[in-house]
């Protein structure tokens, strides 16, 4: 399957997923946006403004729209999602903030949106069930750790 990207230049070039590692979007350091559209409609959105932030996003869906800002310095995102639907926002401000959302197989669509504002925020997420599917986290303030286990 191909990838279409979409760069500031606004030019679009089809290229093979093993190699959206390899391309290079800017220096470390510098202001990035990109924006990533599969050819089935689906949709990732990665925006990152400031020095090294990361973002892993593996996705295994039929359906899926995920939106990605990272806003600051030393920011970090491992998401992995297998389900049917999946609509997800997660948002970074500050510095040194942390997100691990990992989820196996859910039958049923999550709608959840993951927002932190501060400094030194770390949030832990495993899993997926009823009472979690249409889950919206606010993180503020410096230095906060918050577990989340839905089993």
């Amino acid at each position: 399957q191909f990838l279409q990207t979409n760069t500031s230049s606004d030019l679009y070039d089809l290229v093979d997923k093993t190699m959206i590692s390899k391309l290079n979007f800017g220096e470390v350091g510098q202001a990035q946006s990109m924006d990533n559209y599969l050819l089935n409609n689906n949709l990732i959105q990665v925006k990152q403004v400031g020095f090294n932030n990361f973002s892993s996003v593996t996705v295994k869906s039929e359906n899926y729209e995920i939106a990605v800002s990272q806003n600051g310095f030393n920011n970090y995102l491992d998401m992995y999602k297998s389900t049917g639907d999946l609509n997800q926002s997660v948002s970074q401000s500050g510095s040194n903030n942390y997100i691990s959302d990992f989820s196996l197989y859910s039958a049923s669509s999550i709608d959840m949106s993951i927002n932190q504002e501060g400094n030194n925020l770390t949030l832990f997420n495993n899993g997926t069930n009823s009472i979690s599917r249409d889950l919206k986290i606010t993180q503020t303030g410096n230095s906060g750790t918050i577990y989340i286990f839905n089993h």
